[in-house]
């Protein structure tokens, strides 16, 4: 779940939503200057997908000690683990590339959080983590022995494209989480894929409240509306799950629309 202050309240937004506005950057991904890579159709399906394991937990949300509800950076590790895990299983009977897509999203992310350290983990909860990134390898290193001869993904598995795909899906996840958590911001998106070896960073810049702008401009259609939906509450502590989550359901649904444009 995203939490982001809204409006004198809060706006709530599942993590699953944020998965879709992946896949609708994802969609209208590619120019004249930005290509496609290949396997494209198994890209969007894992945009969309890659946080499908969320889905559980965005149904019984929880609060934090304090009474705020808790937010995506804030869970708990084994609770995390687990979101992970089903998110790579899930993708598994349909598309095994896309699952181990997935599973790589997941461990740079935890890796990540191991060398920068900016929560503070313990000894303990950095083996943990490290232990569950050894799974997750194990399991990427058994998906592409099977891939391996296989004729459409056999090819996608050598270093490059593989590398470009898995970038793309980090960008998109990225975007997603820059609109949907506010302020729009000024940032710079560095190692972007442009054509098979090459990559280029691409500015990010706030027009308005509304509309991010991106330079060079990396997809097919400009502007265009991203979509996604959260819910309004006005209370931002709660002294039990039960409240929280009923609150929540009789909050208001705020349909957020942002658009993503070329720099003018």
């Amino acid at each position: 779940m995203i939490r982001r202050d809204y409006e004198g309240g809060l706006l709530l937004i599942p993590q699953t939503a944020h998965a879709w506005v992946s896949e609708q950057l994802a969609l209208r991904w590619g120019s004249d200057q930005f290509t496609r890579p290949e396997p494209w159709e198994e890209l969007m399906l894992v945009a969309a997908q890659h946080d499908s394991g969320w889905a559980e937990w965005e149904l019984a949300p929880r609060i934090q000690p304090d009474g705020r509800p808790v937010e995506f950076r804030e869970m708990d590790l084994e609770e995390h683990f687990a979101i992970w895990q089903r998110s790579v299983e899930r993708m598994q009977p349909t598309n095994l590339y896309g699952a181990l897509l997935i599973s790589m999203h997941a461990t740079q992310l935890y890796e990540r959080r191991l060398q920068d350290n900016e929560r503070g983990d313990t000894p303990e909860m950095q083996q943990r983590i490290r232990n569950f990134s050894n799974e997750q390898h194990v399991f990427q290193k058994q998906v592409r022995r099977t891939l391996a001869h296989h004729p459409r993904y056999g090819p996608a598995l050598d270093d490059a494209p593989l590398a470009d795909a898995f970038r793309l899906l980090q960008i998109w996840d990225l975007l997603s989480l820059l609109l949907l958590m506010g302020p729009l911001p000024n940032y710079t998106v560095e190692d972007v894929p442009v054509a098979r070896g090459v990559r280029t960073a691409i500015q990010l810049a706030p027009r308005d409240g509304q509309t991010l702008t991106l330079e060079p401009y990396p997809f097919g259609e400009a502007p265009f509306t991203v979509r996604a939906d959260g819910r309004w509450i006005a209370q931002q502590t709660f002294g039990h799950n039960s409240l929280f989550r009923r609150a929540l359901a009789e909050a208001q649904l705020l349909g957020l629309e942002l658009v993503v444009d070329r720099k003018s």
